[in-house]
């Protein structure tokens, strides 16, 4: 109890309060920077399949786009997608 009676003088209080702001500052970057590294979706989450549906396929939307490698991509789901799969976030071009 005795830690209750201790006097914080106004230096002290202003340095806690400048470390806190410090503190979220830094904490809210890194949780942001961690949020767009992967801003991509799992293929699971929009039931992507390697097949077309319905006459639509990765090849014709807008989302999709070849990599160097020669590699399927897409700006919505993660990782290599087939140029005839399809998934929920098919756009026609």
């Amino acid at each position: 109890m005795s830690y209750l009676k201790q006097k914080i003088s106004r230096r002290q209080c202003l340095v806690l309060a400048r470390t806190i702001v410090i503190g979220s500052s830094i904490g809210s970057v890194v949780s942001k920077n961690n949020v767009l590294a992967s801003s991509k979706a799992d293929k699971h989450d929009f039931y992507y399949q390697e097949k077309p549906k319905d006459g639509k396929n990765c090849a014709s939307c807008k989302m999709y786009s070849t990599s160097a490698d020669g590699n399927g991509m897409c700006s919505i789901v993660d990782g290599v997608v087939s140029p005839n799969g399809w998934c929920l976030a098919f756009t026609p071009r």
